[in-house]
């Protein structure tokens, strides 16, 4: 692949993943609004799935076992183990803007996070486990 190819594939990533992150943002908000429901949790856990998916293929590592955290407590709530809560969706809310600032950070700086990033990924992470 050359570095044209390579450049399109990447703001391809940013554009998907913008969408995804901003759909996250709507089903979050739904749901505080109109309550809980299967569907619209399902669709959220689709697009963390997808946006780990696309990281990977980045090797985007950090970003890859973040979302996968998030990911499974939302497998958890999918599969009735866990009851979803306002406190949950506000957590999620916060899950979106760190992974959407995680994603921006790695294509505009092609480098790891940031210490500060670093400990924010930490901080979010356990609350979610």
């Amino acid at each position: 692949m050359n570095t044209e190819d390579l450049e399109e594939f990447i703001d391809d990533f940013k554009e998907e993943s913008i969408e995804l992150l901003e759909a996250m943002e709507s089903y979050i908000l739904q749901m505080q609004k109109n309550g809980i429901d299967k569907e619209t949790v399902a669709a959220l856990f689709r697009a963390v799935h997808t946006i780990k998916g696309s990281c990977a293929v980045f090797e985007l590592e950090h970003i890859v076992k973040f979302a996968h955290i998030a990911e499974n407590l939302l497998d958890d709530i999918r599969h009735d183990k866990i009851a979803i809560s306002d406190e949950i969706l506000s957590l999620y809310l916060l899950t979106k803007d760190h992974l959407q600032e995680l994603v921006l950070y790695a294509f505009e700086h092609r480098q790891s996070p940031s210490e500060e990033l670093q400990a924010t990924t930490q901080s979010i992470a356990v609350q979610l486990e």
